[in-house]
């Protein structure tokens, strides 16, 4: 069980790779709520929840069936704790800045394609473990394109995830030597697919910015906090539905 809530946790908050953070102490006004209401609105935060709980929901019959009601009670439960964490990081110019970038074109586009992008990552993981022959035939993007997307890389931590990914088993530490460079030829691919240059330079003129900087150093202060609230109130609705 208790497995079991932290997953739903970490698929509600969302994991993130270690990086430093910046504290700030904001007061919480009803602008400073909209605000942030807002941001979880264009980045699709509490669609993603709904599509990784319906994950977990797979392997938990007894639960599949109370998902409607769960996602009314967590939108009515959480947006004061959520709003309270963001308030410990960013100020209210930080969350303008933060919004001007997401509503724009290439930010609408980056929050709804990273449920497909993180599927496609996952067929090129397969095809480099079933298929490498195929994958290995797989043309590169040109030079150009892939030193744009090697500067955006190093801005969300991509290596960071890879390491994440080797270290999983003992077994992929022995791959290490297919595997990262593999991994590092999907994420040229994924961009390549979905991405222009321009785009790319969109992205990156934001992540390099103070606040992108800001934003993308404070996400794991950020969910570790939102972790320690959420925990409880995941413990009780779960319990709630498994009496």
């Amino acid at each position: 069980m208790k497995k079991l809530i932290s997953i739903l946790v970490i698929l509600f908050v969302g994991a993130t790779v270690p990086v430093k953070s910046q504290s700030v102490t904001t007061t919480v006004t009803p602008e400073y709520k909209a605000k942030v209401m807002e941001l979880l609105e264009v980045t699709n935060y509490y669609q993603s929840l709904e599509t990784n709980l319906k994950s977990v929901y797979s392997t938990v019959p007894q639960l599949k069936d109370a998902l409607p009601d769960m996602i009314n009670k967590l939108h009515v439960v959480t947006p004061p704790l959520i709003v309270d964490s963001y308030a410990k990081f960013f100020t209210l110019d930080d969350l303008d800045y933060i919004l001007e970038f997401k509503k724009s074109p290439v930010g609408q586009k980056e929050a709804q394609l990273i449920p497909y992008i993180n599927s496609e990552g996952q067929e090129y993981g397969r095809m480099m473990v079933t298929d490498p022959d195929m994958f290995e035939a797989l043309p590169y993007p040109p030079a150009s394109y892939m030193k744009k997307a090697d500067a955006l890389m190093s801005t969300i931590k991509i290596d960071a995830i890879i390491d994440m990914i080797i270290n999983t088993s003992d077994a992929t530490k022995r791959i290490e030597h297919i595997l990262r460079p593999g991994l590092t030829k999907s994420y040229y691919l994924i961009f390549y697919k979905h991405y222009t240059a321009d785009e790319l330079d969109a992205m990156l003129a934001f992540n390099t910015s103070p606040i992108g900087k800001k934003f993308t150093g404070s996400q794991e202060a950020l969910m570790k906090d939102l972790q320690e609230k959420l925990t409880p109130v995941m413990t009780n609705l779960v319990m709630e539905y498994l009496k």
